[in-house]
């Protein structure tokens, strides 16, 4: 649920940025989405898909400095991402990935 803080400061922000002219390419836009899109669409908490950005796994970006995170849908359906997800989705946790470890361990007591 949306707190009366969280809206007002969005609706401000929406606001400022009308008044400004500023557009994003980011808004509107069905290739990028926001964590808490990112999150209703994979079906899990909006700190599932904090920690994936955490740790590497799910790739992110501000726009701008303190800016909401904006992810590529497309980054959404890497086997990494997709095997975390699933992992949450049957209450499992996958070992935390290795830097420069683009795949998953193959031994099956990790899993």
């Amino acid at each position: 649920m949306l707190s009366l803080e969280t809206f007002l400061s969005c609706f401000r922000v929406k606001g400022a940025r009308w008044r400004s002219r500023l557009r994003s390419r980011y808004i509107n836009n069905l290739m990028w989405l926001t964590l808490e899109a990112t999150a209703l669409e994979l079906g899990v908490s909006n700190t599932v898909i904090k920690q994936l950005i955490v740790e590497g796994v799910l790739p992110a970006t501000h726009v701008v400095e303190y800016a909401p995170w904006v992810i590529k849908r497309t980054d959404l359906q890497q086997p990494s991402v997709q095997a975390r997800i699933q992992a949450v989705h049957h209450g499992r946790k996958l070992p935390r990935p290795v830097s420069g470890q683009d795949q998953l361990p193959l031994q099956p007591h990790s899993l």
